[in-house]
């Protein structure tokens, strides 16, 4: 996953999908109770 600059906007968290076309800008907005259940996609590197 590409990672995508979020801007909390009082009560939801708006972002950039990374793609626009000419029915559709690529921006959404989200509750952050939504955004809360959203799967963590970042990759996760061992310690050593």
């Amino acid at each position: 996953d590409a990672q995508h600059l979020m801007v909390w906007m009082g009560r939801y968290v708006i972002y950039h999908t990374g793609s626009a076309t000419k029915t559709d800008n690529g921006m959404r907005a989200v509750s952050l109770q939504q955004l809360m259940t959203w799967k963590d996609t970042r990759v996760m590197l061992p310690t050593y």
